[in-house]
C-alpha cells in the first residue's frame, strides 16, 4: 500500500484494525513515500493514522 504525503519534518504512521488495536507503527519517517506491506493482514477495514507534528490525518483502507 503506497502512501504519498508532502512533509516538512518526520512522520509517525500507525495502522489500526477495526477494534483500535495497533497492527503497525513506524516513527520518525523522513521520506515522502512509504510502502506498508498489508498482505499478512486479515481482509477487512483498517485505519491509517499519519501524524506530522501537530497535524493528524486518519484514512480508512480496505484490505482484501
Amino acid at each position: 500500500m503506497p502512501i504519498t504525503q508532502k512533509i516538512s519534518k518526520t512522520l509517525s504512521i500507525r495502522v489500526l484494525n477495526p477494534l483500535g488495536k495497533e497492527v503497525f507503527r513506524r516513527d520518525n519517517w523522513k521520506e515522502n513515500k512509504y510502502k506498508i506491506d498489508v498482505e499478512q493482514y486479515t481482509p477487512g477495514l483498517y485505519f491509517v493514522e499519519i501524524i506530522d507534528g501537530k497535524e493528524r490525518n486518519l484514512e480508512k483502507i480496505i484490505v482484501d
